[in-house]
């Protein structure tokens, strides 16, 4: 429980520096055409992306603990696999069909992989 908990606190915080202004959030905005008008009104619908994380998190942990008790395995392969078969394959498509920008493909799907990342090294820590 505690990995968990840890682990989506990390998740979170990543994905508050990488949309944050100081790392991609104001490229970001601008490939999404979002004003700053459009995010004051939405801080209403954070906890969405908390609940979200949660359950990415807890899910992640949950593999890791499988692969790594089945096959010794690390858990940066695990969560690049992860990343690579099911996230950027999915946002690939979505900004291919989307028409958006490669660059926001960039910025998500690497936040993913960062975060990924972050819960396989917390579980690495604390279990």
């Amino acid at each position: 429980m505690v990995t968990l908990v840890v682990a989506t606190i990390a998740s979170v915080i990543v994905g508050f520096l990488w949309y944050s202004d100081w790392l991609f959030g104001k490229h970001w905005r601008r490939l999404m055409k979002i004003s700053d008008e459009m995010m004051v009104a939405g801080k209403d619908k954070m906890l969405l992306p908390l609940i979200g994380e949660i359950v990415a998190s807890f899910i992640t942990v949950f593999i890791f603990g499988i692969f790594t008790a089945s096959f010794s395995g690390s858990v940066f392969l695990i969560a690049f696999l992860i990343w690579l078969g099911f996230i950027a394959t999915t946002v690939a498509g979505g900004s291919l069909w989307g028409m958006k920008s490669w660059k926001l493909f960039f910025i998500d799907s690497s936040f993913r992989l960062v975060s990924l990342l972050i819960v396989g090294l917390v579980f690495t820590l604390l279990t």
